[in-house]
């Protein structure tokens, strides 16, 4: 089959499969559960004087699913949720769980106890009994926080209930789980009459929690996207007005012809926006896990991530398919002509503020009335072109390459991978001709609506004002896919990649001038990976949509570098080239573990250190809770802790330099 005749059949085809709600899954042992009793009085404690709404409190008070320790549904009112968060075990422990060759296995409690017991499930005690004891770790702590319960962020009347919860308060006490308890089934602690969440102990942990993530990709793909979760979405996607940034419109009607050449994708985080910033970093990051960790994606799902059968690819490489399969999409709505390619879709006030089910939306009418232009319908869903830029092109072409070059594998996709390869080349050609200033791309093609690199401005979200790390990590997938010494050029060689004073935006914005250091251990030569900075340092920004230097710098050892022989036979590197770029990749993304430290860090581990004399020898991180820095105190911590984490893991996985 012809790369165009399959472009062509994508966008027409439609799959229809009903959207099938939890059944069980790989990941199950790690799946919540209700508790063991459950608080009838719980409901007492709510405050609903804060709305003018009624009902805003379940009438009965205790769930119909409730049964102790069955998985909790994801049908459940948020109010059920919400009461069994009221009450938090003073037990804190690691619910993902343990592998079995831990040797430390370490929990916390709160409180002046001094023994634990690890008991079954359901809470009863072993025979004999399996003990252990709690030492204090010398600090003390203290929580208190308030549930707000939300129903329409446009209205002026938003809140459901509002609950002021007082935590626990006391000596952080510190226990190891003992050896030698069973595996792969759930556990919990028990500490006088307090009990824990349940834990395992388990070599498939990660690959449960794996799991566990791709579901919730499952969550938020639109379009006939066969979500385990909801029905088809937004189906008609590509109908609405077109607009580029905030200055031009281009069409300022509903148009029908058009209705469903860009469904699909992902909707951004809960909202029902499909954010080029957001969507493409979920998409990256998918191929980029599923190339540099082949031996862990298996297929333990349905494309649909139903149990009870596969599909014949591993689950992350499905996954980025979905992704991949909307930016190819977009490529045969606009006719190939990668600058009038749209990756973002929706208004702010209509798909950002009101959150309802996705599937609801399609059936609004699309006659002009208010409401098909306020509540996220047909008609509001906005075509935006101009939000591409060199950072979210770098990120489109690297997650392309890479399923173009792994897809090869799979003869029934042969003509998707020529397909995702061959916009990937001109992806990364308007990505780099941006960053150069350039009026042109791809031959001679005229560069028109992305006018800025990294700077625009999206209906969400503003340009992270950076692309070296996107390019970079483009610059890495196209050389694994092609073997083309032009990609390794721009990838560790080539200096000068942007000029001095180089405009690179619509603002007379200019291009942060590369920097280079000779004979310096994380200093590469030249190409992407050499930024205004001299090394490849992030600096203190945590890896997350706005940040993929650590994606970059992993990519390049596991893809490129962490074969000697490929990489010198395949990919065309000199010896030396190779042994620089090792310590290169490996002093880089130890600088920046180090430049997460926490500032009022009571503890810290030395790191090898390269030349980069300016930076600390160390990570410095809160000993109580391993904290480490975060540009949020609040506003979705765990997700920056975790890219933290991603990146510690990298640097730990990597050979020392």
């Amino acid at each position: 089959m012809s790369i165009i005749k399959y472009l062509l059949i994508l966008c027409v085809v439609v799959q229809f499969a009903n959207a099938q709600q939890e059944q069980p899954t790989p990941y199950d042992l790690i799946r919540p559960t209700f508790p063991l009793t459950w608080d009838t009085t719980v409901f007492d404690h709510y405050d609903a004087s804060v709305t003018k709404k009624r009902n805003t409190i379940p009438k009965i008070k205790t769930t119909p699913f409730y049964a102790p320790n069955a998985f909790i549904v994801d049908t459940l009112d948020q109010a059920y949720l919400d009461a069994i968060n009221y009450h938090m075990s003073p037990i804190r422990v690691n619910q993902a769980g343990y592998l079995e060759n831990d040797k430390e296995r370490q929990f916390y409690y709160i409180g002046t106890a001094s023994t634990f017991e690890i008991v079954d499930v359901n809470g009863k005690p072993f025979s004999p009994a399996i003990t252990g004891t709690l030492k204090s770790s010398g600090h003390t702590t203290s929580s208190d926080w308030t549930i707000v319960a939300g129903t329409n962020a446009a209205t002026n009347d938003q809140m459901r209930y509002r609950v002021d919860v007082t935590g626990q308060s006391g000596t952080i006490m510190i226990g190891n789980i003992p050896q030698g308890l069973p595996t792969d089934t759930r556990l919990r602690i028990k500490v006088g009459n307090d009990i824990s969440s349940t834990f395992i102990i388990s070599d498939q942990v990660y690959t449960m929690v794996k799991d566990a993530t791709i579901k919730f990709y499952g969550i938020n793909r639109s379009g006939y996207g066969d979500s385990w979760f909801h029905p088809a979405s937004h189906t008609k996607d590509g109908a609405g007005a077109v607009t580029v940034g905030d200055k031009t419109e281009v069409r300022n009607h509903y148009d029908a012809s058009m209705a469903g050449t860009l469904e699909g994708g992902y909707y951004d985080c809960g909202d029902h926006l499909k954010e080029s910033q957001t969507q493409m970093y979920a998409f990256m990051v998918a191929a980029v896990m599923a190339a540099t960790n082949p031996d862990v994606d298996v297929d333990h799902y349905k494309y649909n991530h139903g149990a009870g059968g596969h599909d014949g690819v591993p689950d992350m490489l499905r996954e980025a398919k979905h992704g991949a399969d909307f930016v190819l999409r977009s490529f045969v709505r606009a006719k190939g002509v990668i600058d009038d390619m749209a990756l973002s879709i929706g208004a702010k006030g209509s798909d950002h503020g009101w959150w309802g089910r996705p599937e609801n939306q399609d059936g609004l009418p699309v006659d002009g009335s208010p409401s098909a232009t306020d509540r996220g319908g047909p008609s509001s869903r906005m075509v935006r072109l101009g939000e591409i830029g060199s950072n979210i092109g770098g990120e489109t072409a690297a997650g392309l390459a890479i399923l173009g070059k792994m897809f090869k594998d799979y003869p029934e996709y042969e003509a998707f991978a020529d397909s995702c390869l061959m916009v990937a080349k001109k992806m990364y050609s308007l990505a780099k001709a941006i960053a150069q200033g350039k009026s042109t791309y791809d031959g001679d093609k005229p560069i028109k609506n992305n006018t800025s690199a990294a700077s625009w401005s999206s209906q969400a979200y503003n340009g992270n004002n950076e692309f070296y790390d996107d390019l970079a990590l483009a610059s890495v997938a196209l050389l694994y896919a092609t073997g083309d010494k032009q990609y390794a050029d721009d990838m560790i060689r080539t200096r000068n990649l942007v000029p001095s004073g180089v405009k690179i935006g619509d603002k007379g914005e200019t291009a942060p001038t590369q920097e280079y250091m000779e004979n310096c251990a994380g200093c590469f030569e030249g190409g992407w990976f050499v930024t205004n900075d001299k090394g490849f340092l992030k600096n203190v920004k945590t890896t997350s949509w706005a940040n993929s230097y650590t994606f970059a710098l992993y990519a390049l050892y596991k893809l490129i570098l962490a074969d000697k022989n490929k990489a010198i036979t395949q990919y065309g590197l000199t010896e030396d080239e190779w042994l620089n770029a090792v310590e290169d990749c490996v002093a880089n993304l130890i600088y920046n573990v180090s430049d997460m430290s926490e500032g009022a860090g009571n503890a810290s581990i030395e790191l090898p250190m390269g030349s980069i004399i300016w930076k600390q020898n160390k990570v410095t991180y809160d000993a109580d809770w391993y904290n480490m820095a975060s540009p949020s105190g609040e506003w979705i911590y765990n997700r920056y802790q975790a890219g933290n984490i991603l990146m510690s893991w990298h640097t730990s996985m990597s050979p020392k330099a």
